[in-house]
């Protein structure tokens, strides 16, 4: 089971993986096979829906559950590091002045690459984990507010016989 986030951080995918026969080559006077790794995605739903109410509809080829207990108790605790992670990345950039941005999930090693400077960057991440950097965030300034003085204005009673 592999658990990935989407683009923004705002989907979940879950693959599962397996190896597949292509081919078979001669080698040293015996047959060898050659395997190649599949990815096929079972699953995916918005990171605010339980992992549980997708998880627990699938099944195999022959009937039983797709996942058991413990690997929707750990789809569940990745999802909600995940999103604790990219909130506390925001709340940084707020303290530092920053506000708006994408949540950056590793793609490829290039990301690693790209973003190792950034503030915040967290080293060794897997494809489709957030890694610590918020791109496209802006830096913004209050503006200055100037007191205006109000021109004093008197107000008069209301007179009580123009009410009778």
């Amino acid at each position: 089971m592999l658990l990935r986030l989407g683009d923004a951080g705002t989907i979940v995918r879950i693959f599962k993986t397996r190896c597949v026969c292509f081919d078979t080559v001669e080698y040293k006077g015996r047959p060898r096979k050659l395997f190649q790794t599949e990815m096929e995605k079972l699953v995916e739903f918005p990171v605010y829906e339980s992992a549980e109410a997708h998880m627990s509809t699938i099944a195999n080829e022959d009937g039983e559950p797709a996942f058991s207990a413990e690997n929707i108790q750990h789809a569940e605790k990745w999802i909600e590091q995940q999103m604790q992670e990219i909130d506390a990345a925001f709340r940084r950039n707020q303290s530092l002045g920053l506000m708006g941005g994408t949540a950056v999930i590793k793609r490829s090693s290039k990301d690693d690459q790209k973003y190792f400077s950034h503030d915040g960057f967290i080293s060794g991440r897997k494809v489709g984990e957030f890694i610590g950097v918020i791109r496209g965030a802006h830096g913004y300034k209050p503006k200055m507010r100037k007191k205006v003085k109000m021109p004093h204005v008197e107000v008069a009673e209301p007179d009580t016989a123009a009410k009778a």
